[in-house]
């Protein structure tokens, strides 16, 4: 591959651009016929490299009531608005509403090599679209973009390369998958069966239980000590078995000005509201918001055993959550909550199987974060000629970091 025979070219130079349209929505004869019809939505709800329909169809009255356009197999399907830059390869006849700015390409053009070079090149089409409050890439703008294309044979080793390491990513995603399957399974049968010997306990018989609150955010002397402060937000972005801080932390001012509560080390922190069912257990002293109900277990009980408990019960806590706007688990009513509980000896054998399938899962995936790091730079070096498919293969065959 030579970067040399990579020539600089207007999109307009080598695709028809093509925009979308949608029928009336009120009119009950366009809907629900056999002609695919996308929108943005879809690519969202469904991000794949081929798309064949969306969720809605259209009849021939439909079609013909609007400027809509009836897209030929490996159009290039963008996204012009809600968001920009949404991409995939239609995968046979299909149409758009506006929120498209289509690529119908000549014959000289891999679809599938636009499908992988604009998906690496959002920021660039964000550059050229317009708008305040929301951004939109018009036609003219799209036309006018320039990209380095290689000639096709070197599109179309691009592409096979590509093609080959998503793949290898979608077979990890799958095996994932599977082994998340698995674990809820497994620990369904672990919390249900052989369960004669179990006791049936309320919550508040073995543990205290602990609410939160926050210091005044207007007071910047309340913020930024050394005392670790979390919310549900926290458990939101990082979910772990343990958590030691969270993304904000307070003083000992204002620890004081508020009912926030110190939390010893193993205690369970469960979410209450904003919402309802997170758990993690504190790695060291540390306190909550006003949106945790945490627990410090009697010493018959295992943290551990009480994470994996809570996460297979989200459903029982909300159950016990009231409100209509959004639900929220009260201290009263949780320490009502009746489980069955075994033996700590039990809890711990229970503790030790689960954390074996955790370790595995977690490896899964940050293999697998890793080989979509090597994705992206792999993607990166390619479009921009400064490797060609045979050193990214020779890198795969010979690299360890990579295997």
């Amino acid at each position: 591959m030579s970067k040399g025979n990579w020539t600089l070219t207007k999109v307009k130079d080598v695709a028809k651009i093509v925009s979308g349209a949608t029928p009336k929505t009120g009119i009950r004869e366009n809907w629900g016929g056999d002609i695919p019809w996308l929108t943005p939505k879809d690519l969202s709800d469904n991000p794949a490299p081929y798309t064949s329909h969306g969720s809605r169809f259209l009849t021939e009255q439909g079609f013909n009531s609007c400027s809509t356009h009836m897209l030929p197999k490996g159009t290039v399907l963008l996204s012009s608005r809600a968001p920009v830059g949404y991409v995939s390869v239609a995968a046979n006849d299909i149409c758009t509403n506006q929120g498209f700015k289509s690529l119908v390409l000549e014959d000289d053009q891999v679809p599938e090599f636009w499908y992988y070079l604009l998906s690496a090149n959002t920021e660039t089409l964000l550059n050229f679209s317009g708008g305040s409050t929301f951004k939109e890439l018009s036609k003219r703008s799209l036309e006018q973009i320039k990209f380095l294309i290689p000639l096709i044979e070197e599109q179309r080793e691009i592409v096979a390369f590509m093609q080959a390491l998503d793949h290898m990513i979608q077979m990890d995603d799958r095996e994932i998958s599977s082994a998340e399957q698995m674990r809820g399974d497994i620990l369904n049968t672990l919390l249900r069966d052989n369960t004669q010997s179990w006791n049936s306990v309320k919550v508040k018989e073995v543990a205290q239980i602990i609410s939160g609150a926050t210091p005044k955010t207007g007071k910047p002397e309340y913020w930024g000590g050394n005392i670790p402060w979390v919310t549900p937000k926290d458990l939101s972005e990082h979910p772990s078995l343990y958590t030691s801080r969270g993304a904000r932390s307070i003083t000992e001012e204002g620890f004081n000005s508020c009912s926030t509560h110190m939390l010893p080390k193993g205690a369970v922190l469960l979410t209450s509201r904003a919402p309802v069912g997170y758990v993690s257990i504190a790695d060291n002293e540390i306190c909550t918001n006003q949106g945790f109900k945490s627990l410090i277990l009697d010493e018959t009980q295992k943290p551990e055993f009480w994470y994996y408990l809570l996460g297979a019960n989200t459903e029982t806590l909300l159950n016990y959550s009231g409100g209509s706007t959004f639900k929220e688990l009260s201290k009263t009513s949780l320490g009502e909550i009746e489980f069955l509980l075994p033996p700590l000896e039990e809890q711990e054998k229970i503790v030790e199987k689960m954390q074996t399938l955790d370790t595995y899962i977690d490896s899964a995936k940050r293999s697998q974060e890793a080989l979509k790091q090597v994705r992206k730079d792999a993607l990166h070096a390619l479009l921009s000629g400064d490797k060609d498919v045979r050193d990214l293969a020779e890198m795969f065959a010979t690299s360890e970091d990579v295997a």
